[in-house]
């Protein structure tokens, strides 16, 4: 299943579509040269986060969308007033990418229920 993702508007007026995929998470692998517990547990505490692993996560999740990009590419499309704003949304792009216990995503949208029998 093909893995959600989080649309976002940056610095030169684009919309861009955030995906953590399995390639995006290889790809941050190999910049932190760390492991996928690892980049986990540096994300857990964001006071901990650095400008560089904010530039790194967006130059992951987008990727799929420009698989030439390169992260010092990502830093000219951010401005300091918006990293707040895009840290959210690069966590919630993450937490999208896992499945759940069901194997779903997290964001993914709610089953319909089955249509109402006619009361007669």
């Amino acid at each position: 299943m093909l893995r959600p993702s989080v649309p976002i508007v940056l610095a030169d007026g684009k919309t861009r579509h955030l995906r953590f995929d399995l390639n995006a998470i290889c790809a941050l692998e190999d910049e932190w040269k760390i492991s996928v517990g690892e980049i986990a547990q540096r994300l857990s505490d964001t006071r901990g986060v650095r400008v560089s692993d904010i530039r790194a996560l967006l130059w992951a999740a987008l990727l799929h969308e420009e698989p030439g990009l390169r992260p010092a590419d990502v830093g000219a499309l951010l401005d300091f007033a918006s990293l707040r704003s895009l840290t959210e949304t690069l966590m919630k792009a993450l937490a999208a990418s896992f499945p759940t216990d069901d194997g779903e995503p997290k964001n993914a949208p709610e089953p319909e229920p089955p249509p109402a029998e006619p009361q007669g």
